[in-house]
């Protein structure tokens, strides 16, 4: 009789072993990935549970590591450093007082760039004076010029045209016939101001009464009028009364002298401009209605303190001037330019009369005092360096006083 597939498995437990070892065996590698799995998690879990005090201490004292060290760190930028560092390793940085763990040698507190002057760099000699020899004084072909006061007046240069304002012309006319009848002459006024005469021009009509009909009717060798273009920010300079010389290019003449009668009340709207007008009383006919001109204004500035332009160095930040104090020594002095003037250039601060000032060989006294100046700050700076036998130059308050200063140890 034969028996079923089912009688036919033992019940041996050996054989039922081998043989769910032979059914599993293709997933062999997949139980030792759940097992390792099942060791590493009983792992974590055991060694947190062993080790769940110092995670508490750890958790409560991290806090106060941070405090002590952003405090330490507070209480350095108070001071104005940033950290310290050692001379020969600067890569070390700490924030409380210490030796390096290289070379050992006390470390030393770095300045704060908050701290320090974050404009461009002033290249003015860091010294207030300079002391050269008068030998080489010599050498170098200095000389000097007095601080004088005078009576200083500056040229505006500007340009210009020939007046050809028939429009003008014919309102001064209308205001000349009726300027005796109230009834009309507030209308006639009312016109002029509306065509930029102001009220001091209009008062002075009859005066320049023969001049205004070359603005419609030009006359050779009468008087004509010029119309010097001004910026708003040289008008306020520019008063009635001022001379004038106007210029014709392309001709070999000196000009023709004139004077500023008016300077119009209506700003261009497009230009930006206002026009001074101004009276040439004999111009020979050589300046035509609306011809281009050269004008120079001479603009009065009263007493001044006048130096010589090769006096004054300008590094583009600062203007300063050489003044002679004796001995062989310069004072290196900050000065306040006004404008320049045919016999130099005017000065509004900084220098009192009869002062000597170099006025030849700056340049050369400048570069000296720049070189002076770099070796001072390079002295400086060597004296907190690599030595052995001195100690550091920090504040008192920042030397280590558990270490002798200085020196490898």
């Amino acid at each position: 009789m034969n028996k079923s597939p089912r009688s036919r498995i033992s019940k041996n437990p050996a054989v039922l072993h081998r043989a769910a070892l032979r059914t599993t065996k293709g997933m062999s590698g997949a139980r030792p990935e759940i097992k390792e799995t099942g060791r590493i998690g009983l792992t974590v879990g055991r060694w947190f549970r062993r080790n769940r005090l110092l995670l508490v201490l750890a958790i409560l004292f991290l806090p106060v590591l941070f405090a002590c060290g952003s405090s330490d760190k507070e209480k350095l930028e108070a001071q104005g450093y940033s950290h310290y560092t050692c001379p020969m390793h600067p890569q070390i940085h700490e924030y409380r007082p210490g030796t390096c763990p290289i070379c050992h040698m006390d470390l030393v507190p770095v300045k704060s760039p908050e701290k320090e002057d974050r404009k461009a760099p002033d290249s003015r000699p860091s010294t207030t004076t300079v002391n050269i020899s008068q030998e080489r004084q010599q050498l170098i072909g200095v000389s000097y010029s007095p601080v004088r006061k005078m009576d200083a007046s500056f040229h505006l240069e500007t340009t210009g045209r020939g007046a050809f304002d028939p429009e003008l012309g014919v309102a001064v006319q209308e205001y000349l016939m009726v300027h005796r009848d109230p009834s009309l002459r507030g209308a006639a006024i009312s016109r002029l101001k509306l065509l930029g005469m102001g009220t001091r021009e209009i008062a002075n009509i009859m005066r320049y009464r023969a001049a205004y009909e070359s603005l419609y009717n030009p006359r050779d060798g009468g008087p004509v009028w010029v119309y010097a273009t001004l910026y708003e920010s040289d008008a306020g300079a520019v008063k009635p009364g001022y001379s004038a010389r106007v210029h014709i290019p392309g001709t070999r003449t000196e000009g023709f002298q004139g004077e500023v009668i008016s300077l119009s009340p209506v700003v261009g709207s497009t230009t930006r401009t206002i026009d001074a007008r101004i009276l040439v009383p004999n111009a020979g006919g050589q300046i035509r209605p609306d011809s281009f001109v050269h004008v120079d204004i001479s603009v009065p500035l009263g007493e001044a303190l006048v130096i010589p332009r090769s006096a004054i160095v300008d590094n583009g930040q600062s203007r300063y001037v050489f003044v002679h104090r004796g001995n062989g020594r310069l004072e290196v002095r900050n000065i306040e330019m006004g404008p320049e003037i045919e016999e130099g250039v005017v000065v509004l601060d900084g220098l009192e009369e009869d002062e000597l000032v170099v006025e030849h060989g700056t340049f050369l006294i400048d570069s000296e005092a720049q070189l002076k100046s770099s070796f001072q700050q390079f002295d400086r700076s060597s004296d907190t360096g690599h030595s052995h036998g001195s100690g550091n130059q920090a504040p008192k308050s920042l030397q280590r006083s558990d270490s002798p200063s200085g020196g490898h140890r």
